[in-house]
């Protein structure tokens, strides 16, 4: 439809790269925003399954994290499932840290305290659950999530590493 020496101009001038049979996006921000689009345009609950999780672990794949922030972006009632998937298994011990990392962008300003306060417990939790250091950038967002009622399960969680303490001397 177009003659090649028009096409090279346009890979030359814009997002698109040539890689022979395929073209594709220099930038993966502009494929997670249209994926996201054909995701609520398709019945994004209805097709969860079938594109972003993974049937062999049960997991969603991490390469879907950035189009599924801009599906909670355009719809923030997507938010509750999505933190209702990682909740689905009891015996499930270790969350992706993309995962948390998904959560602690989520656009602060616009959630109740509710949200804040569970999507806090659920991130702080889990690395409190495996004893291990929260990553910088998710460590930072995650601040933003904290509210004033939140203190008491701070101190609880002090407390706990505090009798672990004593209980090892």
């Amino acid at each position: 439809f177009l003659d090649m020496g028009k096409l090279q101009i346009l890979f030359e001038h814009s997002l698109w790269k040539d890689y022979g049979n395929t073209i594709s996006y220099e930038d993966h921000t502009i494929q997670e925003y249209l994926a996201s689009c054909e995701l609520l345009r398709l019945g994004w609950q209805k097709h969860l399954y079938e594109f972003v999780v993974d049937p062999l672990v049960k997991e969603i794949h991490p390469s879907w994290f950035g189009a599924l922030g801009f599906c909670v972006d355009r719809d923030l009632n997507l938010l509750e499932p999505l933190i209702d998937f990682a909740q689905r298994s009891i015996d499930k011990v270790i969350e992706s840290e993309e995962y948390h990392r998904f959560l602690t962008k989520v656009d602060v300003s616009r959630l109740s305290g509710e949200q804040k306060i569970r999507i806090f417990k659920k991130v702080f939790g889990q690395y409190q659950k495996e004893r291990i250091w929260m990553e910088w950038d998710i460590a930072r967002r995650l601040a933003l999530f904290f509210e004033a009622s939140l203190n008491d399960y701070l101190k609880d969680w002090i407390n706990i590493v505090i009798k672990r303490l004593v209980r090892l001397k």
